[in-house]
């Protein structure tokens, strides 16, 4: 097993002698020269570098290209600027993050041997986005080139301009990385190309920097201003890798301020009138700026920890799967594997974010819709037209209801349940539907079945959706089984609902709890999304038979409390 080598300056530095415990030989030195030496004659997996040492970075990767640098330091957060040739910051007086960003390392190394030993390239240069010709990115070297390149942020940045009426900029911590800005409005774009015109940089861009470069550092949102007039609000982008923050950079999002005197600016190109007018709409429209900025925090947060999903995502499978299929059975490349999780694993996260803020305009709509409703006599035409949008707002809210519980789950509540009397309160309902529908309702339950440990709400849920699909499968009737059983040897209570449909064809099998996944005309594919993961946080498991035109039987297992 490669070693770890410290470059120890003595002092008493508690941090090196945090690496001891670690996998792996150490060396110790405290002179510089004698790392490039240690280099040559051992196998070295890391180098911990102190910072004052940090021009030894560049000349390490020269000669060991396959070691890894981590460079520690005594003040902390890490602030703006990055440098290549350092693949992890480490804090000097936190052990418990110095160690949980070292293990990150030296598991991504691992992983990358491998990677490296299978001479795998990408196709046409096309490589994840996560991945380049040294293997994995590691996360202190994840920038926001990649961010753009994995979460639609110019998209959002250029809308979110329009919407508020002013500016987006996303501010990277990089010097040379890519800056990207939208100008949603004429007051804006004027002050630019008035100092553009003239060979000069715009002082927006340097009052957006100066307050983005605090928020960077602070790691939480900072407000300011700019010399053009607007209050500016930075937001710090951040990669959240197993609950450690890598700065990326910070989003700035200027609100409608007062314009400067012109004298201030001494530029008679600016239609100084025109701009007036439109400020002073700015700010009529100021009276807004809560719920835009409730919007816009909304949104900037979902793209945060979307792209922090999708990365964790991305690295958990690339170490897994070059773990078990190793140098000899690498063809094929891991790219099918990571988007597949990427996709099951963030989608759901947009609730959270900007569905949220849909939920509270929506219910005052429905309120007075329904008010007006109930002011017209049932006879009236206008009467049946406003049902209809009261039931459409209703199934509005019930999409956004199932969203909020794929992004935020509840608080859990858990609790010895008996499951066969939690079925037999819902099945007193279910009878009742069976009769309307032609659909004969049998239960068939283990007797003295052991309770399990769950949420009884969550577990209902569960039930109330398997047994709903089961009838919409049975459209012209038939038989709907519902039948407990115990599965000793793997500690399980066991439900199956079986139904005698219209089946599920054998391809769409594979995809059934993805979200938005559904066969049905006006369904979302979020009910069974929901099912799929209660009983997966629960500990269980949910398992499918189908076949065409027999009919469909889904059984849950969820373990029981042992005495």
């Amino acid at each position: 097993m490669a070693g770890i080598l410290v470059l120890d300056p003595g002092a008493g530095r508690a941090w090196a002698e945090w690496a001891a415990g670690l996998p792996g030989k150490i060396y110790r030195t405290r002179r510089p020269e004698e790392v490039l030496v240690a280099l040559r004659e051992e196998k070295i997996a890391l180098v911990l570098l102190p910072e004052g040492e940090i021009q030894l970075a560049r000349e390490i990767k020269e000669v060991a290209r396959g070691s890894l640098v981590a460079v520690v330091r005594e003040y902390w957060p890490v602030g703006p600027g990055r440098r290549p040739e350092v693949d992890e910051w480490l804090p000097g007086t936190d052990r418990e993050e110095f160690l949980a960003r070292m293990w990150g390392l030296l598991e991504l190394r691992e992983a990358n041997e491998i990677w490296r030993a299978s001479g795998e390239k990408g196709e046409d240069g096309a490589w994840h986005p996560f991945l380049d010709e040294g293997g994995f990115v590691g996360p202190g070297r994840v920038s926001l080139d990649q961010f753009l390149r994995v979460v639609p942020a110019e998209v959002f940045a250029r809308h979110l301009a329009l919407t508020l009426g002013s500016t987006v900029s996303l501010v990277p911590l990089e010097e040379d990385g890519p800056w990207v800005e939208y100008l949603g409005s004429f007051y804006c774009r004027a002050v630019r190309e008035s100092s553009q015109r003239r060979g000069e940089q715009a002082p927006c861009s340097y009052g957006h920097w100066l307050v983005a470069a605090r928020a960077m550092v602070r790691g939480e949102p900072v407000e300011g201003s700019c010399p053009g007039g607007l209050q500016l609000w930075a937001l710090p982008v951040d990669l959240t890798f197993r609950r450690l923050r890598y700065p990326l950079g910070a989003w700035c999002v200027g609100w409608p301020g007062v314009p400067p005197e012109r004298e201030v600016w001494e530029k008679p190109e600016i239609p100084w009138e025109l701009l007036r007018r439109e400020v002073a709409d700015l700010a009529a429209r100021g009276r807004h700026r809560g719920p835009l900025r409730s919007l816009a925090r909304a949104t900037l947060d979902y793209l945060s920890r979307d792209f922090s999903e999708r990365y964790l995502t991305a690295f958990t499978t690339f170490v897994a799967v070059m773990r078990a299929r190793g140098a000899s059975t690498l063809a094929g490349g891991y790219g099918p594997e990571v988007e597949r999780a990427e996709k099951l694993a963030t989608i759901g996260r947009m609730a959270a974010g900007i569905i949220h803020e849909i939920r509270n305009p929506l219910t005052s709509i429905r309120g007075f819709v329904q008010l007006v409703a109930e002011k017209r006599p049932p006879q009236d035409p206008e009467r049946e037209y406003l049902d209809i949008v009261l039931e459409e707002l209703d199934r509005v809210g019930d999409y956004i209801t199932h969203f909020l519980h794929l992004a935020k789950p509840e608080q859990r509540r858990r609790t010895e349940v008996d499951l066969v009397e939690l079925l037999r309160g819902i099945m007193v309902l279910v009878e009742s539907q069976g009769l309307l529908k032609d659909i004969e309702v049998v239960q068939e339950y283990a007797s003295a079945l052991p309770p399990i440990v769950a949420d009884p709400g969550q577990i209902r849920q569960v039930l109330l959706n398997l047994i709903q699909n089961a009838f919409q499968a049975m459209p012209h009737g038939g038989r709907l089984t519902v039948r407990t059983y115990l599965a000793a040897e793997e500690r399980m209570v066991a439900v199956d609902v079986e139904d005698t449909g219209i089946g599920i064809p054998e391809e769409h099998l594979p995809r059934l709890g993805e979200f938005f996944f559904t066969t049905k005309e006006d369904g979302t594919g979020l009910g069974l999304a929901l099912t799929f993961r209660i009983v997966r946080e629960h500990g269980g498991t949910i398992e499918v038979w189908s076949r065409v035109g027999q009919g469909s039987r889904f059984t849950v297992r969820l373990p029981y409390q042992v005495s």
